[in-house]
């Protein structure tokens, strides 16, 4: 069945209506969920106070986040609500089914024609442009190739039982990966509690960690570590670039201490940060605020300093192994002190004066070594098949793509259904 080839300024026009006094769902627009309600996302209260200038989209809009474009940040609306002021809200024509637009503007080579059309700061490649925005008008230049209404829709209804097939094996892997993070955790959490085989326990009377393995004491934090502040440090160790590296709480993430980002410029910051301490191979650095309770070992070879809102703690090496004290601050155990603790705070952060009565259980520090080294082959394994599942669902996002991006541009022959 033949096509015509329209621009796309002829298949959709830009709308601009604002919410004013009405009240609508606020919806938020991503590359890999399209349009979806804001509460599905989050909970936490919208950055304006005021939505009276947001865009009203309706059902079947297509609405394109303009600074993401080029990651295919858009999606048709799947109800009425209100978006972005920054955001386009573009309305199909009647030429068009809205689905089968959706698909269009979803494809890698559309995608591909907004990201040359951007405009900005920098250069997208090296991810430079802080200001990227495509305009409804240089979407509008865009040419597509339109077919038949009832062609249209055999597109978009085959693309929605394709996609959503594969759209279901991508949450079945998500799953799995949670699943193995949850054995992960599981398995750490008794190590550093129990023990990793059947041996008796005692009671401890203590609510955060009612037993421990026979022969293995509980311990508050203050007994196995001492909180380092070196204020007598006043060089500035430099990395290559002549910048500093400065840990912020953003740079601890589950266990493993994230150091992209983690370069600062400020001479005079970095000498106030400096008396905070220096931490050394083998501390742990924990964080205090913004996230609460998150900890990491500090590895050899890093010259760093941490900012505000974390602690270093320094072990007692006669006593207890820095790994140790990072498992055990994520065991069950720990967490739920800090739980109790960050909520009973307006923002939820740790007391300085409540960290020293952390609790910890200790073995023998040979027995410690022992079952770290089992840890760390176990956290391995674990980790391994969790790469081969993200692996997994690359290749199904990249196979989705090319789907989309075959159907609607006639690579792949899409059959009519019956009427």
């Amino acid at each position: 069945m033949s096509s015509s080839v329209r621009r796309v300024k002829y298949l959709a026009r830009e709308v601009d209506q604002r919410c004013g006094t009405r009240t609508l769902e606020l919806m938020s627009v991503s590359a890999t969920r399209g349009v979806i309600p804001r509460s599905e996302i989050t909970t936490d209260e919208p950055r304006a106070d005021d939505l009276s200038n947001y865009k009203v989209c309706l059902p079947g809009d297509i609405v394109v986040n303009r600074m993401s474009a080029y990651q295919g940040a858009l999606g048709s609306s799947p109800s009425e609500g209100i978006v972005s002021p920054d955001y386009l809200v573009l309305r199909p024509s009647s030429q068009v089914h809205y689905r089968w637009l959706h698909y269009v503007m979803k494809s890698s080579w559309f995608v591909s024609e907004m990201s040359s059309r951007l405009r900005g700061i920098g250069s997208i490649g090296t991810s430079n442009v802080r200001t990227p925005r495509v305009s409804a008008e240089e979407i509008g230049q865009i040419v597509a190739s339109v077919p038949a209404l009832n062609k249209q829709r055999a597109i978009a209804d085959y693309l929605d039982t394709e996609t959503a097939r594969i759209d279901a094996l991508i949450e079945k892997k998500k799953r799995m990966i949670e699943v193995l993070e949850e054995r992960r955790s599981a398995f750490i959490g008794r190590a550093v509690t129990v023990g990793l085989d059947d041996a008796r326990t005692t009671s401890t009377g203590n609510e955060f960690a009612p037993i421990v393995r026979e022969g293995w004491t509980l311990n508050r934090l203050r007994h196995v570590v001492e909180q380092i502040v070196d204020t007598d440090h006043k060089t500035a160790p430099v990395v290559d670039d002549g910048e500093y590296l400065v840990v912020r709480t953003a740079n601890v993430k589950s266990g493993t201490l994230v150091l992209d980002g983690a370069r600062y410029t400020d001479k005079a910051a970095w000498t106030e940060w400096t008396a905070r301490g220096v931490p050394s191979a083998g501390d742990v650095i924990l964080t205090r605020e913004a996230p609460a309770g998150e900890a990491c070992l500090v590895p050899e070879g890093t010259t760093l300093c941490i900012g505000q809102r974390t602690v270093l703690l320094r072990p007692n090496k006669s006593m207890i192994d820095g790994e140790w004290i990072v498992h055990s601050i994520y065991s069950g155990a720990t967490q739920r002190f800090i739980e109790v603790l960050s909520k009973s705070t307006t923002v939820a952060h740790i007391n300085m004066s409540d960290i020293p009565d952390m609790p910890v259980v200790v073995p023998p520090l040979e027995e410690q070594k022992s079952i770290l080294s089992t840890v760390r082959r176990e956290v391995s394994r674990l980790v391994g098949l969790k790469e081969k599942l993200r692996d997994q669902i690359d290749l199904l996002h990249e196979r989705r793509q090319a789907l989309i991006s075959a159907a609607v541009t006639g690579e792949l022959e899409v059959p009519e259904m019956a009427a």
